[in-house]
């Protein structure tokens, strides 16, 4: 028999504890059916692996630049044909 707590509230927070201990079980016993996923990483400092142009960087430079500025310039640029519309 399940045990009664005269507020509520406890009860509820009680009866939550039981769902998390079978769900924590059932995870346990499934994780070996579904197998292990590793990710591999690791901790190496030093130089890059793939070394990166500095044109080709200057390049995403200014498309990053471009993107970050075109809405607001937009807007700037149009910003009477907004304020006639008010």
């Amino acid at each position: 028999m399940r045990q009664q707590f005269g507020n509520p509230e406890v009860t509820r927070v009680w009866k939550c504890g039981n769902m998390l201990t079978a769900t924590s079980k059932i995870a346990t016993k499934l994780q070996p059916a579904l197998g292990q996923v590793s990710r591999q990483m690791s901790v190496i400092s030093g130089p890059p692996q793939v070394k990166i142009s500095p044109v080709e960087k200057a390049i995403h430079g200014v498309v990053i630049a471009v993107g970050m500025m075109a809405i607001p310039a937009w807007v700037l640029v149009n910003i009477k044909n907004y304020r006639a519309h008010e």
